[in-house]
């Protein structure tokens, strides 16, 4: 549950509110990936094994998240 509402929230913000002028190149690229990733988040196993370049897991978001946060020096912060 807590996946999926990062991914809608995320994905609100990314396409609503980020303001691209402002990011570096990196950290477009970083964003740019974790929104597809986000995008495509599923919890249905059958459509991750059937599309998995267009679906993503729970793992696939949390391993994107770390990957962002570590690149672009950002502290993950996780409350319950």
């Amino acid at each position: 549950m807590y996946i999926e509402q990062f991914c809608q929230m995320f994905s609100d913000i990314y396409r609503l509110e980020l303001d691209f002028d402002e990011l570096s190149d990196i950290e477009e690229n970083m964003f740019r990936d974790l929104s597809r990733i986000c995008y495509g988040y599923t919890d249905n196993e059958e459509e991750i094994t059937n599309l998995p370049q267009y679906n993503f897991s729970d793992k696939q978001v949390v391993e994107k998240v770390d990957e962002v946060c570590k690149v672009l020096g950002i502290q993950q912060v996780v409350s319950p």
